[in-house]
């Protein structure tokens, strides 16, 4: 496949370009839904909030990035995100915040700590009343 058959894809951010290659489709959310751009999309415009970015690239490799806050731009075989923030989003950090959200969900499932919240919580709650009167 010669690259005039390919959409050019661009990822922009303040800091720098994150990811600017030729590719076969990137799938995303918008503000009104899923979408897939292909090579020759009818020229577009449209926010962004966050979003999961999945890139197919023109070898077929398939590639992650989370994207948070911007405009993207669809017009002569060219897709541009211009975003506020954006990180690939691999392998290893979902194995990172998968452990992540596990500790979180122990130590919130921790019966002492909840009573230890639970007390802390009715004294605040007495002290406030205590200062309003």
């Amino acid at each position: 496949m010669g690259q005039n058959s390919n959409l050019k894809f661009n990822i922009i951010t303040p800091s720098k370009v994150v990811y600017s290659d030729y590719v076969k489709s990137v799938y995303f959310s918008d503000d009104k839904g899923d979408i897939v751009i292909l090579n020759n999309y009818e020229p577009t415009i449209g926010k962004i909030s966050r979003s999961q970015i999945e890139i197919v690239d023109i070898n077929g490799r398939v590639f992650e990035y989370i994207i948070d806050n911007g405009i993207y731009s669809v017009a002569n075989c060219e897709l541009n995100f211009l975003a506020s923030f954006c990180i690939e989003n691999t392998e290893e950090q979902k194995r990172e915040i998968l452990e992540l959200k596990e500790k979180t969900l122990n130590v919130l499932s921790n019966k002492k700590l909840n009573m230890k919240f639970n007390q802390e919580l009715l004294i605040f709650k007495k002290l406030n009343s205590s200062r309003k009167k």
